[in-house]
Order: structure tokens, then sequence, then C-alpha cells
């Protein structure tokens, strides 16, 4: 299906359809009202990210005022959205920050449901590497911490892909959009991944961490899991790279892998 025909479907084929040049997975078309993804199989994600997943957790998420209403989702990951007017997230402007953390808080409330999709950590990670050992001898350290910590703090349904791309500012309101990686997490993992992701000032990150009022324990899992998450993250980009041979998926795996070695030697 193109976006041509899920055009028609939510009643908008006369309307003009701009491609958006953002992100790596799909192809992102949208309108003055609408927003559609055409779905780009890969083979690194396509045991986890399944159509079916991401139903499930939209349905999860319904009543949720920070997410776009969804107007089409076919069985093959194919989607229209409501387009939300706003601006990119800014990670140096602190009421960009307030307005996420805010987001964040309504999504890890959310009711988890028996079909609600769970994210798979461990197996996800095990797929990225593929046997691989890229990150020094400190990897299966900070490995088996990260996942430790994951498994063993409260659960909550999560974004589990905060990066700046993802984050809409519009009505006073941090819109989160593409669930893609969306599922049951460990709730520290969205606090850490947009840190890791983002790559914070100091500042920053002290404020954005100061809205959830964690303890101290809580904080110190957090710099653990930032660590892991730049493997988590650094294997996934690789994975990615030498399915596709993207260059862009390698620079992000440089960077995950340079950030990793320079903060453990």
């Amino acid at each position: 299906m193109n976006y041509h025909q899920i055009a028609e479907i939510i009643k908008e084929e006369d309307a003009n359809f701009e491609k958006i040049n953002i992100g790596t997975s799909n192809d992102i078309f949208h309108s003055q009202k609408s927003l559609i993804r055409i779905k780009k199989e890969n083979e690194t994600d396509k045991d986890f990210n399944t159509p079916q997943n991401e139903i499930n957790l939209y349905k999860s998420l319904n009543n949720l005022d920070c997410i776009p209403k969804i107007l089409f989702f076919d069985k093959e990951g194919n989607k229209a959205e409501e387009y939300i007017k706003g601006t990119l997230f800014n990670k140096e402007e602190k009421k960009d920050i307030f307005l996420l953390a805010n987001s964040i808080k309504k999504l890890h409330a959310s009711p988890i449901f028996d079909n609600t999709p769970n994210f798979r950590i461990e197996k996800r990670l095990a797929k990225y590497k593929n046997g691989l050992s890229l990150f020094s001898t400190y990897e299966k350290e900070i490995t088996k911490k990260g996942i430790n910590i994951l498994e063993g703090s409260k659960q909550a349904i999560s974004h589990n892909d905060l990066w700046k791309g993802n984050i809409i500012i519009a009505n006073e309101k941090a819109y989160l959009i593409d669930f893609e990686f969306g599922g049951v997490n460990s709730y520290l993992f969205d606090l850490a991944s947009f840190i890791e992701e983002n790559r914070l000032s100091k500042e920053n990150e002290e404020y954005f961490l100061s809205i959830f009022f964690l303890t101290d324990k809580e904080k110190k899992d957090i710099k653990t899991l930032i660590l892991f998450l730049d493997i988590f993250w650094g294997y996934w980009a690789y994975s990615r790279y030498s399915e596709s041979k993207n260059e862009n998926f390698y620079i992000i795996f440089e960077e995950k892998r340079n950030h990793f070695l320079k903060k453990v030697l």
C-alpha cells in the first residue's frame, strides 16, 4: 500500500502531502491534518516491532492526551495519525524538558493489559549483537548490571526510543510519536534512554531527573543504564548497518561506542 491509497481511505485524497526526511526506518508523509507512515520492515527488528504489537500498544494508550490520534492502521504496519503542528523538542530548553517529563509520567501511569507487548530487552540485545563483541572488556560487566537493573525495577508502558525526532512540542504539551519500539519495560529505561539518545548537558540531565524525585539508588542505576544503552543502541545501529549498508547507521554505532569507551577507559 502507498500513501496515496491511505490518504484516500482517511478522506484526504485531495490534500497535498510532503515527505519528511527524519528518522531512518520508514517513509513518512504529512499534510496539514495527518501524518502517514509507510512501513519498511527490517531484519534487525522484525521479530519485535511487529504491527500487531504496535496496534495492541496503541489500544492500551487510547485515552492518553499526549499521543496523536490514530486514523488508520493495517496489518502490514502502515499507519495514519493526526498531524501535530509544532516544533521538534529542543534539549537546551528547560520548558521542553519539563513538558516531556510530564508526558513520560502520564505514559508510565497507563494501565498494562494482558496483550500489551513486552520490550524483551535481553532477547533484543542478543539479536542485535549476533555473537559480536565490539565494546571492550567492560561490555560484559555493564551489560549484566544493566539487565539486572531493568529486570529488577518497576515495569511500565514505555516509549523506549525518546530521541528528539519522536517528541513534538505543541499546545503547551510534549507529544510522543512513533511507538514502534514501545512496550512494557522498566520505567528507568525511558529516563536513561532519553538522556543517552539526546546527550543532555549535565545541568539539564540533573534538571530532568529532579522532576521525577528519584532516590540516590535510582540516580546511580540510571548512570549505569546510560552506559548499557550505549551498548544496546550501538549494537542495534551496527546490525542495521550490516543489513542495509546505510552509512548513517554506522555513524550512530561509532558515536555510541566512542562515548562508551570514553566513559569506561
